[in-house]
């Protein structure tokens, strides 16, 4: 089943968002939620992102460029990580958790894109996301980010490389490899 068919099923995106804030929950529970009965046989392998959000403000956004779990494992494992490991905020507690707003990516495959001869019309704003790398640097934004920021495509990759810990420009330096992919974003 294609991922994007599997997901538009009636229900499937409010069970994973809801079996993400349960994944959070049982943070301070001990309980590991099981997956729900309407979410069984979503096998397929994709990167997931769980962005956390309390008041409007992000609170913290880890996932997997690719994963070897089932969406919905994968999904819970972002939650957890995401709630407790986001290096730039402190981990989220029992107190907040009634607070907050979850959105999911589902990353399709990354590919390549030369940017030697320009990026006008290779990078589409609100559908794909971008990895930058560089030798030991590497950034990923997710798609929702350009939207979110009003970023052009050159905005988008500059932000990509700031994310990576590059100078400016450094998506167009000889070595430097940019990558786009499709999020599914709920």
């Amino acid at each position: 089943m294609e991922l994007e068919q599997a997901i538009m099923r009636p229900g499937v995106r409010e069970a994973l968002r809801k079996l993400a804030v349960e994944a959070i929950r049982g943070i301070f529970t001990g309980q590991v939620p099981e997956v729900p009965e309407d979410l069984i046989g979503l096998d397929e392998r994709c990167g997931a992102f769980v962005t956390i959000k309390e008041n409007g403000m992000l609170r913290g956004c880890i996932g997997f460029l690719r994963s070897d779990k089932s969406i919905p494992r994968a999904v819970m494992e972002s939650a957890r990580l995401s709630a407790t490991e986001d290096p730039r905020f402190p981990p989220l507690t029992a107190r907040e958790v009634d607070n907050i707003e979850v959105e999911i990516t589902l990353l399709g495959e990354p590919f390549e894109l030369d940017v030697s001869d320009g990026i006008r019309g290779k990078i589409r704003i609100g559908t794909h996301g971008l990895i930058v790398e560089r030798g030991p640097y590497r950034g990923l934004l997710l798609p929702q980010v350009a939207t979110e920021f009003g970023f052009d495509e050159e905005q988008f990759l500059e932000a990509t490389c700031e994310k990576a810990g590059l100078p400016p420009g450094a998506w167009k330096k000889p070595g430097t490899r940019v990558y786009a992919f499709e999020g599914l974003v709920f």
